[in-house]
C-alpha cells in the first residue's frame, strides 16, 4: 500500500508505534469483510486523514499488513538482540509450539500472523512474531492450526525410533536428506519434518559427516556458477559438497534476492491495480494486451548522440501503448510481490520463485519501453530546464543530465495511477524538479562543440529497473544467443523474451513442448552455457 512510502522515513520510535498498531489491526480484520481505506490509515497511524473512498478486502488487507510490518521493521532497523526476552517467538519456536512446517507458518503470515523482520549480529535478517500476535492468531485460527499439525508432533518414542533409523541409513552411506526421505515414507511423516529431526540429532551425534554450513564466499560462488548454467553436480564436485546442498543453496540464494527486492519497496504499486490482481479475467486481459506482450526487446540506443537524434525524430513509438504497458507493469509487480511474500525462506518453492522472477523480468522489459516512449518528453524538459541542447553540454554533463531525467521518469512510473490522469504531466514536473537542482550548464551562452558519437549511456535495465537487473540475461548471453543451435536459441528467446515477446516460466515452455519442466531446465542450462561461450568469442 502507498501508506508505506509515507511512513518508512519516520523516526524509529514512531515506526515502532505504527508497527504495533498494524499488528493490533491484523487481529481485528475479518478476511471476508471489506474495510474503508481511511479507517485503515487511522488504525495504523492514529491520524484521521483524507483518503479515497476505497474499500479494501480483508484478505488483501491481511497480506498487505504482513508486508507493511516487515518493511517498516526493516526501516526502523530493529535488532534481534534488543528484543524483550520472552515477548517474541521465532519461526522455529512456532514450529515447535504448533508442530507445523515453515510452509504452514508462511501461509498463516498471509492470514494475519504478522511478523517483524529484525537484523541479527551476523548481519542476516530474521522473522520474529510478537507473543500477543501469536496468541491472538491462535484464538482466531486454532482449528486450522490443529488440523495442520495433525494433532500430534514428532516426539517421544517416535522421535527415538526415527533417530535410530537415521543411524542405519548413515551407516549405509546415505546423506541426511536421502535418509529423511526414506524415513518419512516409512513413518508417514513429511520429508521436511523428519529432516528437521535428523538435523537436530546430527548436531549432537554427527552421524552423517556432512560439512558445516556454507560460507558467504561459497554461497556467492554457487549463485554465480548457477547463473552461468553450471549443473549442481559440477558445482558440488568443485566445492566438495553434496549435490542436494548445492541445490538448496541455489534456491535459498534466489529467495534472498527476491526478498531483498520486495523489502526495497520496488514492488509497491498503486492500490487501484493491487485491488484487481485477484480478478483472473481482468489480469488475463491486462497481461494479454498487445502492448504488454509485443515489441519488448527494442532497446533504445546507448550511444548518446544516436539516442538524442532518435528522440527528436519521427520514429518515436505511439503513446497509445503506454496505458496497457503501465497497467501490466504494475500488475506484474503486485503478483510477484505476493509470490515472494509467500515463500518459505528455508525451502522456497522453485515454481513460485520462477513465476516471480519471470514476472519481474517482464516488468523490467515493459518499463524500458515505457521510458523509451517518453524520451522526447524527458529531452524537451531537460533542455528547457538547462537552457541549452543536451548535445551541446560537456560529455559527462550530457550523460548525467539524461540519467537524471530517466531516473526521475522511472520514479513517476512506479507510483503513477492512470485513474488519476495521463502520465506525461507528472513525469515532466518530476524531471524538471530534479534538473532544477542542478547548476545551469547552458547559461554561459558560450558555444560548445556537439558531443561526439561513441559516448555511451549505462545499461538501460540498470537505469530504469535497477532492482530487477540481476534477473535479466547477461550481455554475453544476449550476444551469443544467435550463435547457438536453433532449439537452444528458441528456448532462450522464450525464457528471456529476446525475440520481443514476454518472458516465460519453465512450466510455460514445457507445456508448449509437451515435456516436463525438469527437461526444459536442463536444456536451458546447456543453452545458457553455449550462448555465454559464444558471446565471449565476439
Amino acid at each position: 500500500m502507498d501508506l508505506e512510502k509515507q511512513l518508512r522515513f519516520a523516526p524509529g520510535e514512531a515506526l515502532r508505534r505504527d508497527i504495533e498498531r498494524a499488528e493490533a489491526l491484523a487481529a481485528d480484520v475479518d478476511a471476508e469483510q471489506a474495510y474503508p481505506l481511511a479507517w485503515v490509515v487511522y488504525r495504523i497511524t492514529g491520524y484521521r486523514a483524507d483518503a479515497p473512498d476505497t474499500l479494501i478486502r480483508g484478505a488483501a488487507l491481511l497480506e498487505d499488513l504482513s508486508a507493511l510490518v516487515e518493511r517498516l521493521s526493516a526501516a526502523a532497523k530493529l535488532k534481534f538482540e534488543e528484543l524483550e526476552r520472552g515477548a517474541f517467538l521465532t519461526i522455529e519456536d512456532l514450529q515447535e509450539r504448533w508442530s507445523v512446517s515453515r510452509s504452514t507458518i508462511n501461509r498463516h503470515r498471509r492470514r494475519g500472523l504478522v511478523a517483524r523482520r529484525v537484523r541479527e549480529r551476523e548481519g542476516a535478517d530474521r522473522l520474529v512474531f510478537a507473543r500477543r500476535v501469536v496468541e491472538a492468531h491462535e484464538a482466531a485460527q486454532g482449528t486450522t492450526l490443529r488440523r495442520a499439525a495433525g494433532f500430534s508432533r514428532i516426539a517421544g518414542d517416535e522421535r527415538t525410533r526415527i533417530e535410530a533409523m537415521a543411524g542405519e541409513h548413515a551407516a549405509a552411506g546415505r546423506s541426511l536428506n536421502e535418509a529423511a526421505a526414506l524415513i518419512a515414507q516409512e513413518v508417514g511423516r513429511s520429508h521436511e519434518g523428519v529432516r528437521q529431526v535428523l538435523r537436530r540429532h546430527d548436531e549432537r551425534a554427527a552421524l552423517f559427516g556432512e560439512p558445516g554450513p556454507l560460507s558467504d564466499r561459497e554461497r556467492r560462488l554457487i549463485s554465480r556458477a548457477a547463473a552461468r548454467g553450471l549443473e549442481a553436480s559440477e558445482i558440488g564436485a568443485r566445492l566438495e559438497r553434496p549435490d542436494e546442498s548445492i541445490r538448496r543453496a541455489i534456491d535459498r540464494g534466489r529467495a534472498e534476492t527476491l526478498l531483498r527486492i520486495d523489502r526495497s519497496g520496488a514492488l509497491v504499486a498503486p492500490d487501484s491495480v493491487a485491488a484487481r490482481v485477484d480478478d483472473g479475467a481482468w489480469l488475463a486481459g491486462v497481461l494479454g494486451a498487445s502492448g504488454a506482450v509485443e515489441g519488448l526487446h527494442t532497446e533504445p540506443s546507448r550511444d548518446l548522440v544516436a539516442l538524442i537524434e532518435w528522440a527528436r525524430g519521427p520514429d518515436v513509438p505511439d503513446a497509445s501503448t503506454t496505458a496497457p504497458r503501465l497497467t501490466a507493469y504494475h500488475a506484474l509487480r503486485v503478483r510477484a510481490g505476493r509470490m515472494i511474500r509467500g515463500l518459505d525462506s528455508s525451502t522456497p518453492s522453485p515454481a513460485a520463485m520462477d513465476r516471480a522472477e519471470t514476472d519481474l523480468r517482464w516488468a523490467a522489459l515493459l518499463k524500458v519501453q515505457i521510458v523509451r516512449g517518453y524520451l522526447p518528453t524527458i529531452l524537451r524538459v531537460a533542455e528547457d530546464s538547462l537552457g541549452a541542447p543536451v548535445d551541446r553540454l560537456k560529455q559527462r554533463e550530457a550523460v548525467e543530465v539524461l540519467r537524471t531525467g530517466i531516473a526521475s521518469a522511472s520514479a513517476v512510473i512506479d507510483s503513477h495511477d492512470l485513474s488519476g490522469g495521463p502520465l506525461e504531466p507528472p513525469l515532466g514536473v518530476r524531471v524538471a524538479s530534479a534538473l532544477a537542482r542542478r547548476s545551469n550548464h547552458g547559461g554561459s551562452g558560450k558555444a560548445r562543440p556537439r558531443v561526439l558519437t561513441g559516448v555511451a549511456l549505462p545499461d538501460w535495465a540498470g537505469m530504469v529497473a535497477p532492482r530487477f537487473a540481476s534477473l535479466l540475461p547477461r550481455a554475453g548471453l544476449t550476444r551469443g544467443a544467435s550463435r547457438v543451435t536453433e532449439e537452444a536459441r528458441a528456448m532462450l528467446e522464450e525464457r528471456f523474451g529476446l525475440a520481443g515477446g514476454a518472458p516465460s516460466t519453465l512450466e510455460e515452455i514445457a507445456a508448449r513442448r509437451a515435456v516436463k519442466p525438469m527437461h526444459v531446465a536442463r536444456k536451458l542450462r546447456r543453452a545458457i552455457r553455449e550462448a555465454l561461450a559464444a558471446g565471449r568469442e565476439d
